[in-house]
């Protein structure tokens, strides 16, 4: 169990100091640090709510919907915003083969 627990520390380890990992993190924290993003972000957050105030309310939100796609349109057009997917989702796919290998081991020895 020892060993288990060991070789699951060292994947942990491994992955957190994975390229996909660090550059995901690195780019979320220049983010956090980013005017820019934080105009688009709580742009985008605004329009949100009151897209969903207007659903809930039964009223026409046409309008609100456009200042909605708009607002996703310009966060996620944001070079840092397309940067930290891309790194997120090398993240996740290097996660699901880790796990997808995890699973194939455990079935091999059931």
């Amino acid at each position: 169990m020892n060993d288990l627990l060991n070789k699951i520390y060292e994947l942990r380890d491994l992955i957190l100091k994975s390229t996909e990992y660090c550059k995901t993190k690195e780019i979320e924290n220049s983010m956090m640090n980013d005017i820019k993003f934080a105009r688009l972000s709580n742009a985008f957050i605004n329009a949100q709510n009151d897209y969903n105030e207007c659903v809930k309310l039964g009223l026409d939100s046409t309008e609100k919907q456009q200042v909605l796609l708009k607002a996703k349109e310009e966060l996620y057009s944001y070079e840092k915003v397309r940067d930290y997917f891309d790194y997120y989702h090398l993240t996740n796919e290097m996660l699901k083969n880790i796990s997808k290998t995890i699973e194939d081991v455990l079935k091999c020895e059931l």
